[in-house]
């Protein structure tokens, strides 16, 4: 869980990427050139309020995925949403470009507020502190930074995948290049 003082906003996500000698942004940050990728924003769709993956591509993303070594996602990594549909409130093992996409924080875990009470509780203590209005706490309870260099999947990635006969997408070298 994030300290209060961790911001993972754009600024901060791209000074771990100079720290690093990285790219500013993930590399892989594409639905052919990641899994977890493709399955955060399929998870953001179904259950976060975000735009679907329209069907006929994801039948084919899914057909594509499943020809590729790293797939599938081990269970403990798979991203998950808890909550009604188009209304989740929990996320875990969310690419973090997705959630930065979709609520402005690099992060791999986020949870809302049980309730409206708590909510209304934080939102005061954060106006008696005068929070900033990019602490992320105005809208969670608590969340997990993550830049993509700390991605389990983006060293295996980087390593590359072996080519897989027959496939329908033959891939050399690495996913997506």
């Amino acid at each position: 869980m994030s300290s209060p003082d961790t911001v993972p906003d754009l600024e901060w996500y791209q000074k771990k990427s100079k720290a690093i000698g990285g790219a500013p942004r993930c590399p892989f940050a594409a639905l052919r050139r990641c899994p977890k990728y493709y399955s955060s924003v399929w998870v953001m769709g179904e259950h976060g309020g975000a735009a679907k993956i329209p069907e006929s591509t994801d039948k084919e993303l899914l057909k594509y995925w499943e020809q590729i070594d790293l797939w599938p996602i081990p269970g403990e990594l798979e991203p998950v949403a808890v909550g009604p549909p188009n209304d989740a409130h929990i996320f875990w093992n969310i690419c973090p470009e997705v959630s930065y996409d979709r609520f402005g924080h690099f992060a791999s875990h986020l949870y809302q507020y049980a309730d409206e009470i708590d909510l209304d509780c934080a939102h005061k203590a954060l106006s008696a502190s005068h929070a900033g209005s990019n602490d992320w706490r105005w809208t969670w309870s608590g969340l997990t930074p993550q830049h993509y260099s700390e991605c389990p999947m983006y060293s295996q990635l980087l390593a590359g995948v072996k080519e897989v006969s027959g496939s329908v997408a033959p891939t050399k070298g690495r996913i997506g290049f």
